[in-house]
């Protein structure tokens, strides 16, 4: 049995976590994970001395990490740090040695009062459960078809079915997409926040339930200064103080079908139209990028409500998401039911270690 030492990452030991990775990983995606790595851990700006890192050390070696993601959220007009565990890995040569207890307990011991983790793997979402975890009640995206054909060729080889089958579902896709209105005012991409949406923050948070603290600072770390991902950002209202905005991106299966999500957005909840506006402009930068299905998830049953009502349909993977401290919380916010929520897919690592997979033109024009 080998002699190993729990303790936090600092940045001597850089190289030993590059030897764990050029372990499991292979080409490429060892420099992209170093670019996301040092990101996260060195450009939170949250963490201006290091975002935490936690190791399970054999002498020089790494045997095992986790990452604590530390943000800001607010719940009931008090504000708490939380931290998202993410980017569980062991190497192959010590598993089945209880590294990953051993990571889980270091992140709960090292969150200053909640811990959640968001977007795990099965078995990971069950060891976290059994370290005492406790899980909130599952949530599912949603998504709007804008080509059914292309998405249906997917799943059936039958060409004279695909393009019957095809034909109804592009043509109800076709009638949600003329429901979504666009009445809120201009809506202009951006290259980066600025310090209006601090301001739609601090007016929309209150009515949002348990949300990460969204303002400037921390949207431009996560969406303008991604090494690896490309991202889209849109701003509905004067910028000086908007009233919606939304981050998506536009990816490339590995099987050569194109998806759009939407990673993030906010609206004032007074402002409905806006988010209106806001995903008008979404599905025809996704339709113009040639993508077959828009992806959304907000837990949030009003935006949910609003999407649904744009022709968005329950998408068919089940999220789910374990906390603990969560009587840190104000008394009667619900932490366990995600509906008390307001989480995205950009919450928490998200898709963060993915290389961008943008198309590199557009594959159709917008209508």
């Amino acid at each position: 049995m080998p002699e190993l030492v729990d303790r936090p990452y600092t940045t001597s030991d850089l190289a030993a976590l590059r030897g764990l990775w050029e372990t499991v990983y292979e080409g490429a995606s060892i420099g992209r994970r170093e670019a996301a790595f040092r990101w996260v851990a060195e450009r939170n700006p949250l963490c201006p001395g290091g975002a935490p890192r936690h190791l399970v050390m054999d002498g020089g070696r790494v045997a095992g990490t986790l990452g604590s993601l530390p943000v800001r959220c607010s719940a009931a007009g008090r504000v708490l740090e939380l931290h998202f565990s993410h980017d569980l890995l062991v190497d192959p040569a010590y598993r089945g040695l209880g590294l990953g207890k051993r990571l889980v307990r270091q992140v709960a011991a090292a969150a200053p009062s909640v811990a959640g983790g968001l977007w795990m793997t099965g078995p990971c979402y069950a060891l976290h459960q059994r370290m005492g975890w406790k899980p909130v009640k599952p949530f599912y995206g949603q998504a709007l078809v804008l080509d059914a054909a292309a998405l249906l060729r997917r799943r059936i080889r039958s060409r004279p079915a695909v393009a019957l089958v095809g034909w109804a579902a592009d043509a109800y896709a076709a009638f949600a997409r003329r429901r979504i209105p666009r009445t809120a005012g201009p809506v202009e991409e951006i290259g980066r926040f600025g310090g209006g949406v601090d301001d739609l923050f601090e007016r929309s948070a209150p009515g949002l339930g348990i949300i990460v603290e969204r303002k400037s600072a921390y949207l431009n770390w996560k969406y303008a200064e991604s090494p690896n991902v490309t991202y889209r950002r849109l701003l509905v209202g004067r910028p000086g103080s908007p009233d919606a905005y939304i981050v998506m991106r536009i990816h490339e299966r590995a099987d050569g079908h194109v998806n759009g999500t939407i990673v993030d957005l906010l609206a004032d909840p007074a402002r409905p139209a806006a988010l209106d506006s806001a995903v008008a402009a979404a599905v025809e930068i996704a339709r113009a990028g040639g993508a077959e299905v828009l992806y959304a998830l907000v837990t949030h049953p009003g935006f949910r409500a609003r999407l649904a009502a744009l022709g968005f349909r329950r998408a068919p993977y089940r999220q789910t998401f374990v906390i603990t401290g969560d009587e840190h919380f104000p008394a009667g916010v619900g932490a366990l039911d995600a509906r008390n929520w307001y989480l995205t897919y950009g919450d928490s690592d998200g898709d963060m270690w993915s290389a961008s997979s943008e198309p590199k033109r557009d594959r159709k024009t917008a209508a």
